[in-house]
């Protein structure tokens, strides 16, 4: 089967070559690893201006990340409106579960709307 190239098929023969240190060439080389990317395709995608390095699995990961703290903050509220239904004070404003669901409700559409638009950018290239 024959190999497609990541960028459109163009054949990439030249060389570009800057000077770094010991600690910049460390630094660049973990930058990259700590991305998935070779040290390549990091500087290229840095050069472009691509600051948003992450990848759809790590965006997927934070949404399931997201996902079980939601989970967790439906299970204190039901926990605390059974201790109230038996004539205890709430432990804690219902006001600020309140609020703790909704922000986690907007960052859970906000991520969807990150990982759909990352999704169109790779498939597009």
């Amino acid at each position: 089967m024959k190999r497609t190239r990541k960028n459109g098929g163009e054949k990439r023969d030249l060389f570009f070559r800057f000077r770094v240190n010991a600690d910049e060439k460390l630094t660049y080389q973990q930058q990259a690893k700590n991305n998935g990317l070779s040290v390549s395709d990091y500087m290229r995608k840095r050069l472009e201006g691509q600051d948003e390095l992450l990848d759809r699995r790590d965006y997927l990961r934070l949404l399931a990340e997201l996902s079980k703290q939601g989970s967790n903050l439906n299970q204190y509220a039901k926990a605390m409106n059974i201790w109230v239904n038996i004539g205890n004070d709430p432990q804690i404003e219902p006001g600020m579960i309140r609020h703790c669901i909704t922000e986690i409700t907007r960052l859970s559409r906000e991520l969807m709307e990150i990982i759909k638009h990352a999704n169109r950018r790779k498939t597009t290239r």
